[in-house]
C-alpha cells in the first residue's frame, strides 16, 4: 500500500547544533547553494527496536482512514 501525502519534505531542529535540518523528497523543488547550507545523502539508515509497554492499547477510530 502506498500513500501519497503531498509533502515536498520535513524541517526539524538539530539536535547536535542551534540549526535546523531540511529533508527533501524531491532534491528538484529546490536551489542549493554552498554558502548557506550543507547538502548530504544519507546512504544507510539502521533501526533497533525492542517493546517497551505490552500494556500499549491501540484504538482505531483515533486514527483517520486514507
Amino acid at each position: 500500500m502506498h500513500f501519497h501525502l503531498l509533502f515536498d519534505g520535513i524541517s526539524f531542529k538539530s539536535s547536535v547544533s542551534n540549526g535546523y535540518n531540511l529533508v527533501l523528497f524531491d532534491a528538484n523543488v529546490c536551489k542549493y547553494t554552498s554558502e548557506e547550507s550543507d547538502a548530504l545523502l544519507c546512504e544507510e539508515v539502521k533501526y533497533s527496536i525492542r517493546g517497551i509497554n505490552e500494556d500499549v492499547v491501540f484504538d482505531e477510530q483515533d486514527f483517520e482512514e486514507y
